[in-house]
């Protein structure tokens, strides 16, 4: 039972069980070959029959072969599915080629001291830790195992990274060198709601609403982007928590205004129209979540500081909570699915 090389440099699967054996097609790679091996395995394993059905555990099954069936099988975001196939990539062979059926608690112990000595990091190990859960979950499922192996021995979890506030200076200082009005509207609106990455680059016109009373924005949706699956739009990140609206104050109001009216005089009017992404080339196809990241860093190197994107959402939602903002309503505004996570990440501010 194996995945061989061909001398045309083509690679066939083979597998052999209770005298029958089988050979796959000659497939031009080796990942591909792995997966028709898996499939094999199945199908012979079918084809025998309950009452003459040898343990699961002799079919051999690897912990890369699983992993295959579970991402043609899966229903993952085009982000995870990424995340999923990179992790699955970079984990040692030691670890992706042993059988499932054969695999303990105590490898499981072993193999998180072993990406530690690699260099992983806590946080990278918890997601092949996911990722290695998911797998053999795949695995109960299709009856090769009947026990978790990594149930009750998950690696260690990471230390809570520190939450650096932007100052009030530093603020300053990037505000003061935006010159683009696209990305000087995307700064002024994250600074005034939080929002995350996603959900800003997924707004569109029509959820901008202005009255005399004020003007809010409404997020309806998120964008993603994989090189497998090109830009995506989808829900917000926790669904329907995700779907708020949020107020807006008046820079970022002037700074939309600018852009629209910047965006109407450099396409048509059809392109600032309700239904057109508001950060847009051409209003009908959103800018890339890492385009907002590319000019957020070149905005940091001209303003001279040091600050990530991701802080202006912590300082939105800290300042409510220093404000004496209600954590729940805090949670609606952050797009939290619980209360009890923006209290996990911000507590400490009400402690204080």
């Amino acid at each position: 039972m194996a995945v061989e090389k061909l001398p045309s440099g083509q690679w066939r699967a083979s597998v052999q069980h209770n005298g029958v054996r089988r050979r796959s097609a000659p497939m031009s790679t080796k990942k591909a070959a792995q997966k028709a091996e898996a499939e094999l395995r199945l199908s012979l394993h079918d084809e025998l029959g309950p009452s003459t059905r040898q343990p699961m555990s002799v079919t051999g099954m690897t912990i890369r072969q699983v992993a295959a069936m579970r991402l043609e099988q899966s229903t993952f975001s085009p982000t995870y599915e990424a995340e999923f196939t990179r992790i699955m990539e970079k984990l040692p062979d030691s670890i992706v080629d042993r059988q499932v059926a054969l695999v303990t608690p105590l490898h499981a112990i072993r193999w998180w001291k072993q990406l530690q000595d690699e260099g992983w990091t806590t946080h990278r190990i918890q997601r092949a830790h996911s990722v290695l859960s998911s797998v053999f979950t795949m695995a109960i499922r299709l009856g090769l195992i009947r026990v978790h192996p990594l149930r009750d021995v998950p690696p260690a979890k990471p230390a809570r990274a520190e939450i650096k506030l932007p100052t009030p200076e530093t603020v300053q200082a990037l505000v003061g060198a935006l010159d683009e009005p696209c990305f000087a509207a995307l700064v002024h609106v994250m600074l005034a709601t939080g929002l995350r990455r996603g959900e800003v680059v997924g707004l569109k016109w029509g959820d901008l609403t202005t009255t005399d009373a004020g003007a809010r924005i409404t997020v309806k949706r998120a964008v993603s982007y994989t090189p497998k699956a090109g830009v995506v739009v989808k829900e917000t990140k926790t669904y329907g928590k995700g779907r708020r609206t949020i107020p807006l104050n008046a820079d970022a109001v002037a700074a939309l205004a600018k852009w629209r009216a910047v965006q109407a005089d450099r396409l048509t009017l059809e392109a600032v129209m309700a239904d057109q992404f508001i950060f847009s080339k051409t209003g009908d196809y959103p800018h890339r979540p890492d385009w907002a990241q590319f000019r957020w860093n070149k905005l940091c190197e001209r303003a001279g500081v040091q600050c990530h994107l991701h802080d202006l959402r912590h300082a939105f939602v800290s300042g409510l909570l220093e404000a004496g903002e209600n954590p729940v309503r805090v949670a609606r505004l952050a797009g939290h699915a619980r209360t009890s996570t923006t209290l996990d990440i911000y507590g400490h501010l009400l402690e204080g």
